[in-house]
Formats: structure tokens, sequence, C-alpha cells
């Protein structure tokens, strides 16, 4: 990689996950049994967005706020933020279910005004 990032919208926490699952990556295919032991140790310390396979859910999936989180790459935090702001994204409660496009789509405006920002 080299020159400017190239998601101008990124936060420096988004930069530094894209980061780290690369080197995960190239771990993987060459120490597969560190690259294991690593990711246990990250889950461990509830950081399993580090190993999490590829999503199955699509956009209209009611999924919970913490899977939403894991999917967008964002904090549980966040997600809770975002229905605070917009109670009509919770699709479901107890527990509280969002449609996975409605917080795809909040990410990437956030991301986008972030963009313009600069």
């Amino acid at each position: 990689m080299s020159g400017k990032w190239p998601f101008p919208g990124d936060l420096p926490v988004d930069r530094a996950r894209q980061v780290c699952l690369e080197y995960r990556r190239a771990l993987m295919q060459t120490d597969p049994d560190a690259c294991e032991k690593i990711d246990q140790a990250a889950a461990l310390v509830g950081e399993g967005w580090v190993s999490s396979e590829l999503a199955s859910e699509t956009e209209d999936d009611l999924v919970t706020v913490a899977r939403a989180a894991e999917l967008v790459g964002r904090s549980v935090r966040w997600v809770y933020k975002l229905t605070e702001q917009d109670p009509d994204l919770i699709a479901s409660r107890r527990p509280i279910r969002l449609r996975l496009g409605d917080v795809q789509d909040a990410a990437a405006w956030e991301r986008a005004r972030r963009a313009g920002r600069r």
C-alpha cells in the first residue's frame, strides 16, 4: 500500500482494524497456529471482530445491537447511540433487533459526512 489512505471518511479505529486484519491474513498464511492463539486471546478480552467469520446476514435481516456493531465495524455504544437518535430504527425489542441495512446506511452516511470535512 502506498500513498494516501483510500477511504477518507474512515476514523483512526477503522484504519487500525483494516491494518490489523491485513496482518492477521498474512500471519494465518505463515503461522496458522500462532494466528489461532492470538485469535483466542483476542476473543477472551471481547475483541471477537478480529477473527469473525464472513457475514451471512443480508441488509434485510434483523440483528442484535452487538452483531450490528460487529458487522459495520463500530462499537456497541455507537449502535445504541444511533437508536437513541432514531428510535424508529428498532425493529423489535427484547432483545433489541435492528434491520442491518439501516445500520449500514447510518455508518455509510457518517463516513461520507466525515470525508466531506477534509
